[in-house]
């Protein structure tokens, strides 16, 4: 009866191991899934920022061709 028992609760321990290890796998996956998004966020803001930039620098270079074409009038 004592090495059934023993069985048992080393079989119950086992359980209890994988079941925690599989938790962790999910919280692991579920936090791998966070970052890559949070990446693609990155790479999607960065995009942004230079075609914003790329904006800017174009506008200010037609105000000043604009602004050096009325002075030369």
């Amino acid at each position: 009866m004592d090495d059934r028992a023993d069985r048992l609760e080393s079989l119950l321990v086992a359980w209890k191991e994988a079941a925690e290890s599989a938790n962790t796998l999910r919280v692991l996956n579920a936090c791998q899934e966070r970052l890559l998004e949070a990446r693609r966020q990155l790479e999607l803001a960065g995009e942004y920022y230079r075609k914003g930039r790329l904006l800017f620098i174009g506008s200010a270079a037609w105000f000043a061709i604009s602004a050096a074409i009325w002075f030369a009038m």
